[in-house]
């Protein structure tokens, strides 16, 4: 977690929790190492009252949450868009690019079923003209290229028994 997160995005984040009266209890989507939690852990300053869940697809297991495994709780392998929460039970949901991972609208209309009336949603995205999004874009463009009819997944099917018999010794 050390370093993970400074300037602009970590003062943002520490903002947010600053701004959260308690009881609240706060939701990570697409948590990873779990940064997003432990801020807001270190800048919401009553223990007794703040718990937050952090879901990932992946298997997470930060080093740094048994120190704090009482305000905070990982659900590793968990799909933002089937959370495993009741409806309306998180006062602040918050995602610092993980929300990007998830399929839309499926995990926004889900993080809406599980904030209560009111609650407030507050999400980092990356910007349409970072490196991280033209490289998206791309590999996706990329991707339709191989996937179009008669590209080149086609031709690689079309040529599989041909390099099958080549294997095999048939030559004819």
């Amino acid at each position: 977690f050390s370093g993970n997160y400074g300037g602009v995005i970590a003062d943002f984040w520490r903002t947010v929790g600053a701004a959260i009266p308690g009881p609240v209890r706060i939701l990570d989507l697409g948590t990873g190492n779990g940064s997003i939690p432990k801020l807001l852990s270190e800048v919401i300053r009553a223990p007794a009252v703040v718990e937050i869940d952090a879901v990932d697809l992946a298997d997470v297991a930060p080093g740094w949450h048994a120190a704090d495994a009482t305000r905070v709780r990982f659900h590793p392998g968990v799909l933002m868009e089937r959370l495993p929460f009741p409806s309306g039970c998180f006062d602040v949901i918050c995602s610092q690019f993980g929300i990007e991972y998830a399929r839309a609208p499926d995990a926004w209309l889900e993080a809406l079923r599980v904030l209560v009336k009111g609650g407030r949603l507050e999400w980092v995205l990356h910007h349409r003209e970072s490196v991280f999004a033209r490289v998206a874009a791309s590999e996706r463009d990329h991707l339709a290229w191989l996937l179009q009819p008669g590209g080149l997944m086609d031709a690689a099917v079309e040529l599989a028994p041909w390099v099958a018999r080549v294997r095999a010794g048939d030559a004819t």
